[in-house]
């Protein structure tokens, strides 16, 4: 019987070799991540300077933060926790889309700016908020029971204090074998407790994972197997040249 070592040790440096490679792909992909996570609206373009604003005041409290064009970040981290739009020509469907993928603020202006009326849905998964301050024609979203402070102003309206809709004031209660997440301004989720499961968190036990992947698993494969069957003939394959 032939020796097959050689052929084994070849296999394995050339694995290794592709390993190696691979690594040095994922750490161009992960430094291509990183700077691509920036946030766009940070660079927005605007008439006041940031500085002696609410964010910059905020960033220089704590080490660790540091100012980034428009933008409070986590050197650490690269979490965004402050943001100043004052002046920014800025419109709520732009703010929208530019803090879609944020959901660490703490600080957030947006006075000087014509963005029309907002909801508690536009801050997305913001659940920290301690000081928003919009244009002095705009109220704080949410109602009053979504803050715990509210100022008016001729030049500005600030909402300070993002409370928690799941305790009081507002008390929002969940059904039976669930309780009440906040995940946003003025929004709430109930998530089934543990042992239950299924609508309205009525089904007592584990969620069934197994049988689940089984029932979508057998048919997608019979589905595969009657396409290769039945397409197969369809498919064109070239002469061999000579």
């Amino acid at each position: 019987m032939a020796d097959l070592r050689p052929y084994w040790l070849i296999l394995a440096w050339e694995t290794k070799i592709l390993a190696s490679r691979s690594k040095t792909v994922f750490s161009f992909m992960e430094l291509f991540i990183y700077v691509e996570e920036f946030p766009s609206i940070c660079e927005s373009t605007c008439k006041k300077n940031i500085n002696s604003t609410e964010t910059e005041k905020y960033c220089s409290q704590y080490p660790g933060l540091e100012i980034k064009q428009r933008c409070c970040m986590n050197s650490s981290t690269s979490e965004i926790l402050g943001i100043d739009l004052q002046q920014c020509d800025l419109t709520r469907e732009k703010f929208i889309s530019g803090i879609a993928n944020l959901s660490h603020l703490v600080i957030i202006s947006l006075e000087g700016n014509k963005i029309g009326n907002v909801m508690g849905t536009d801050f997305g998964k913001n659940i920290q908020i301690q000081y928003l301050s919009l244009p002095p024609s705009l109220d704080c979203p949410g109602g009053n029971y979504s803050w715990g402070h509210e100022d008016y102003s001729s030049t500005k309206t600030v909402c300070k204090d993002e409370l928690n809709p799941c305790f009081s004031p507002r008390n929002y209660t969940c059904p039976d074998y669930s309780y009440c997440v906040h995940v946003g301004v003025n929004m709430t989720n109930c998530l089934c407790e543990k042992g239950y499961h299924g609508y309205k968190c009525l089904k007592e036990g584990k969620f069934p994972f197994f049988e689940f992947g089984l029932g979508i698993g057998i048919p997608t494969v019979i589905l595969c197997i009657f396409l290769w069957f039945t397409q197969r003939r369809y498919v064109k394959t070239r002469p061999k040249s000579t």
